[in-house]
């Protein structure tokens, strides 16, 4: 067991502390981190009994923490209990954390979370996989197949998070056990299983899988107008792959400027058509977007986070937008401006029907 009053601990947030608590000596905060950089894990298994209030707050547990805050997470939303987002596993990109990105199987699942009383947390890790246990149940409610970071050993981080700012509540932890390399959890059984009773679905084709992707730049109130000449002709473009979901993840390939947001980068193809004719594509995004088709814009979104008023997540779907691309024949230029303000940076698009086009990142 780890000791909550060992001195190696470093605690922000004002009233972050260990005290007697509810039968437990436990960790106690509000908005706070406890970070524990005595401790070296890469796989194996991290529980911790956890206490909540039930009003809104966040509940966060950070692993293979590196000191660039590079790491994967894993958090409850106590005012979710039961919902199918109760619990979710997230990467952290030196700090930022793209939670939107992350939705659906392998990313959100539901948990009790009973407030005002203990429950047990386990986390099982093995290379890319992990399995999240809440409660007292022998199967996890989350299992994800692939987490995001380079696998890597680091340190521990725990945290919480109240919107709101009535004192009176806080997040407790207590009974903390961390054990390299004990892996006690059959992943390609539970794999198998989780397959057999929900097939993933042949994927569609018409997916575009690579991009080219520009430096980031300032993008004043987050949509784009028109496309920033001194980008398109900047050198630092990198061409990168989507996840097999489709997904163009931003966040931690491209560098967000210093104390800049919203910030943006251009996401560009070229789609060679054997004729002129207008062609359906589908996307998704987060926050904002600006299509552009040969230089003109074709649509601009707008899906950033919103409180409410109206009450908006910034998720991303593949059904989001639809744009009908006038394209001519041979060689045309696609770009997609995509801008971040908060919770996740990423793009899908898929083509309605490939025939006589050819799509190329260079």
């Amino acid at each position: 067991m780890i000791d909550l009053r060992d001195p190696a601990w470093e605690f922000t947030g004002e009233g972050t502390r260990v005290q007697a608590f509810d039968g437990q000596t436990a960790l106690r905060m509000r908005t706070g981190e406890a970070i524990y950089r005595d401790i070296v894990f890469q796989d194996g298994t991290i529980e911790f009994d956890l206490q909540v209030t039930g009003v809104r707050a966040f509940a966060f547990l950070e692993f293979r923490v590196q000191d660039d805050r590079d790491a994967e997470q894993v958090h409850v939303r106590p005012h979710n209990s039961d919902l199918p987002d109760a619990l979710q596993y997230n990467p952290v990109h030196k700090g930022l954390v793209p939670w939107q990105l992350y939705h659906g199987p392998g990313g959100t699942a539901a948990g009790k979370l009973p407030a005002g009383s203990w429950f047990h947390v386990r986390l099982v890790v093995n290379g890319r996989r992990a399995a999240l246990f809440v409660g007292d149940t022998e199967s996890p409610q989350l299992l994800v197949r692939r987490m995001a970071q380079t696998v890597q050993p680091g340190f521990i981080v725990l945290s919480s998070f109240f919107p709101a700012a009535d004192d009176s509540y806080s997040t407790s932890f207590a009974n903390l056990v961390i054990r390299p390399d004990d892996v006690p959890f059959d992943f390609d059984s539970a794999f198998v299983a989780m397959d057999a009773e929900h097939p993933t679905p042949e994927p569609l084709s018409g997916w575009i899988r690579e991009w080219s992707v520009s430096p980031a730049f300032a993008a004043d109130d987050g949509i784009v107008r028109q496309l920033p000449e001194e980008v398109l002709d900047s050198g630092g473009w990198q061409n990168l792959l989507t996840e097999p979901d489709g997904m163009l993840v931003l966040d931690g390939s491209v560098t967000a400027p210093s104390e800049t947001n919203p910030y943006g980068t251009l996401v560009r193809v070229f789609v060679d058509a054997s004729r002129a004719g207008t062609r359906r594509l589908d996307f998704g995004f987060s926050d904002f977007v600006t299509v552009f088709l040969n230089g003109r814009a074709l649509f601009s979104g707008d899906n950033s986070y919103s409180f409410d008023a109206p009450r908006r997540l910034g998720l991303i779907s593949i059904d989001q937008g639809t744009v009908y691309l006038p394209l001519n024949s041979g060689r045309n230029e696609l770009v997609f401006a995509v801008s971040e303000v908060f919770g996740g940076w990423g793009l899908m698009a898929r083509f309605e029907d490939m025939g006589g086009l050819r799509v190329t990142a260079d």
